[in-house]
């Protein structure tokens, strides 16, 4: 369910997203966002995740340190920041409950997801 929330707000982007599959990341691809990130003086994936946790708070992974060319905006997003017990207790007592108590229950990838989001809608 928390990958479905981050690619559904996310996909609301322009962003290239791709569902998760396993474990608590995606790979982010801004390229559609090149022209008003190079106006920015963005033009590589550091520069991207620099930028973003200081404008934003959001800390993001540029895709060079996962093989991809240094000018390329791509980052990998990880959404594990949340307290694992809480959740696992929401779900023992009513699977629903993590649905309809998501902003509670999750509120750092909320708080990040719409940070990121905001951050985009400004470019």
């Amino acid at each position: 369910q928390i990958a479905a929330y981050v690619y559904r707000a996310l996909s609301m982007t322009a962003l290239d997203v791709n569902m998760s599959e396993g474990g608590f990341y995606m790979f982010l691809n801004f390229e559609k966002y090149r022209q008003k990130l190079n106006q920015r003086k963005i033009t590589s994936g550091q520069e991207l995740c620099q930028q973003m946790l200081t404008q934003t708070g959001v800390s993001l992974l540029p895709g060079s340190s996962f093989g991809m060319p240094s000018d390329s905006l791509t980052t990998r997003l990880s959404y594990v920041d949340f307290d694992g017990k809480a959740a696992l207790d929401a779900y023992k007592n009513d699977p629903r409950d993590i649905r309809d108590k998501f902003h509670t229950t999750f509120p750092n990838i909320v708080e990040g997801v719409d940070a990121l989001t905001a951050w985009l809608k400004k470019l």
